[in-house]
Formats: structure tokens, sequence, C-alpha cells
């Protein structure tokens, strides 16, 4: 389960650490979670919040404020 959330999170944020740190967030939720119906539900909810935790980071201010070294000034 754990990969394929990093494979979300990954496609959508194109870097190792943003990825790492959704699959983390979202585990967490999973973890303050009550239950769920059946699996099939489980999984839909956590493709879902991965999903939206990738676009959270995406739209963050340091995200879009982000230079490379060499081309600050």
């Amino acid at each position: 389960m754990g990969n394929m959330l990093y494979r979300v999170a990954y496609h959508a944020l194109r870097t190792r650490a943003d990825a790492e740190d959704v699959v983390q967030t979202v585990l967490l939720r999973l973890y303050q979670q009550d239950g769920f119906e059946s699996e099939d539900h489980l999984k839909h909810w956590l493709l879902r919040v991965a999903v939206n935790e990738s676009r959270k980071v995406l739209r963050s201010f340091w995200r879009r404020r982000a230079v490379p070294l060499e081309e600050w000034d």
C-alpha cells in the first residue's frame, strides 16, 4: 500500500523528498481515522488523501517561491 501512495505522490510532485513527506502525512491521517467499511473504501480514501496532499504541496508558498541557488541574486 505504501508503494502505491509513494508512486501517486511522486508522479504529482517529481521529487523524492516531497513524495516521502506526503506518504508520511497520509499514514498519519490514516492512524487518526476510526475505521473503514471495506478494503476498497480504505484504498480509495488513501489514494484521495494522497492526491489532495500532493496538490496542497504544489500550491504551497515555499514550493512556488523556490529558486535554485545558482539563480538567486
